[in-house]
């Protein structure tokens, strides 16, 4: 089945166990597949410990996707997209300083 985007957007979130997430608000393509790598959600604020406005949920931890519904794995959401884009530029960061660091000692 495809989804056009006006129907995926604004979808409503939840886990396999019934917990309400959020609203789907965007996506994450893989420029070379085309594929979608990651899914934005709009945090409904009722999930412990995460304050972050938007979620990321990986394509692998979508259990379905109907017109009504998204459906993930339970705990799928661990970090909030603020603190996963951290994570994924870090390490470029920290290369870059580490470079610096050796030409200046040069």
């Amino acid at each position: 089945m495809v989804i056009p985007w006006e129907n995926l957007n604004n979808l409503p979130v939840e886990t396999r166990s019934g917990e309400g997430v959020g609203r789907v608000i965007g996506c994450d393509v893989e420029t070379e597949t085309s594929y979608v790598k990651n899914y934005r959600v709009k945090n409904r604020g009722i999930i412990k410990g995460l304050l972050a406005n938007e979620l990321v949920v990986s394509r692998d931890q979508v259990i379905s996707i109907s017109k009504e519904k998204m459906v993930i794995e339970d705990g799928a959401i661990t970090e909030p997209a603020v603190e996963a884009r951290k994570v994924a530029i870090a390490p470029r960061a920290g290369a870059e300083i580490s470079s610096r660091a050796q030409s200046s000692k040069n």
